[in-house]
């Protein structure tokens, strides 16, 4: 049974069938420290038989938490204090380590889940450390940081080798402060991309930090950047400040939301004037467009690729989102799903689509055979 693990701010994580949408179990931190912080993170062992989740006092950044469940129990296995915002998780070595990334401090701990101990502490940023990540297979931690709030800030990039516990020299050291920090990791696990400064993005060989392209990427003083691998890792796409970062005539518009078909072959953009746009991820060739009735905000394509999702509204008016669905070959709406969520996401059948509320509400519509 395929299950979903969604994080909230009330310091709950609650488990979902993912094909049905039924409530399977809930995961609670709130008994250690009285409901006061949110989830920051959470990640999967590769066999399904672990969970992790971090806590984070979002205004103090202290006393967070990392908890290791055994979901089908409930039961703690351990529960590992962490004095950093955790940003990212991943598990290694066969569920025996547990990686985890500060954003705040940039603190990286690798965990001994047997003695429940802090085996490696690999760094410490100064106060203002702003984002990381963990590579899909545990042996990568990406850290963007910063030394300083004032008017010196120097902001850098480096890679850190769990194994090794050695940094690769630094990929980005200047003194551009972004605001919105992003980094993307490729589904294979050999490539990241992370910003170089306001106007360039850097793609990154993850084995030895090799700089293999750089992308032109006009965003706003560092915010609204997203970053997007294709599902072959082979496409980069950038969305800063609601252009794409590519020559292809989009849209007139500004671009809200980009997702890429699971088997390569399309990807697909919206703008804030409700139109939605198919295009070749290989050429930029134009392949259709599509009309949602108000701002989108989200896109997904079903896992095979056969379906199109839309999720958009105006304001925080619930009566106003709704989620539109194409038949991707054809352009043909498929339906409309009316005082639903902005955010959705497809089940790995392509029979449910799962959509998010702006209140954090969980919602499942079963989908028409093809």
């Amino acid at each position: 049974m395929a299950v979903l693990a969604t994080g909230a701010f009330d310091g709950q994580v609650h488990l979902w069938d993912a094909r049905t949408g039924a409530l399977l179990q809930t995961l609670d931190h709130t008994d250690l420290h009285g409901g006061q912080h949110q989830i920051s993170a959470v990640a999967w062992s590769a066999d399904g038989r672990l969970l992790a989740t971090a806590d984070s006092d979002a205004l103090w950044y202290q006393g967070n938490n990392v908890i290791i469940w055994e979901p089908g129990t409930g039961r703690r296995r351990a529960v590992l204090p962490h004095r950093d915002d955790v940003g990212g998780l991943a598990f290694a070595a066969h569920n025996q380590l547990l990686i985890s990334a500060g954003r705040h401090h940039g603190e990286i701990l690798t965990w001994d889940l047997g003695r429940g101990t802090v085996r490696q502490r690999l760094a410490r940023y100064g106060l203002y450390g702003m984002g990381s990540g963990v590579s899909p297979d545990g042996g990568r931690v990406v850290i963007e940081s910063t030394d300083d709030e004032g008017q010196n800030q120097q902001r850098s990039v480096q890679v850190w080798d769990i194994a090794r516990r050695a940094p690769l020299p630094l990929l980005v050291d200047n003194a551009t402060p972004l605001f919105a920090p992003t980094i993307a990791f490729s589904p294979d696990g050999q490539w990241f991309a992370a910003p170089l400064d306001y106007d360039q993005v850097g793609v990154w060989r993850l084995a030895d930090g090799r700089l293999g392209k750089t992308l032109e990427a006009d965003a706003e003083e560092g915010w609204d950047l997203q970053l997007a691998f294709s599902p072959d890792s082979v496409q980069f796409a950038t969305l800063p400040a609601g252009r794409l970062s590519s020559p292809w005539p989009l849209h007139g518009a500004r671009i809200g939301a980009l997702a890429a078909s699971p088997d390569g072959r399309l990807l697909a953009t919206a703008a804030d004037d409700g139109t939605v746009g198919l295009w070749d991820a290989a050429t930029g060739a134009p392949r259709g467009r599509v009309a949602h009735a108000a701002r989108v905000d989200s896109l997904a394509f079903s896992p095979d690729s056969r379906i199109l999702a839309a999720g958009g509204g105006e304001g925080d008016d619930p009566e106003s989102t709704e989620v539109h669905l194409w038949e991707v070959a054809t352009g043909t709406l498929l339906g409309t799903l009316p005082e639903t969520a902005p955010w959705v996401g497809f089940t790995a059948d392509s029979r449910t689509l799962v959509s998010v509320t702006r209140a954090g509400a969980v919602q499942w519509h079963t989908l028409p055979p093809a």
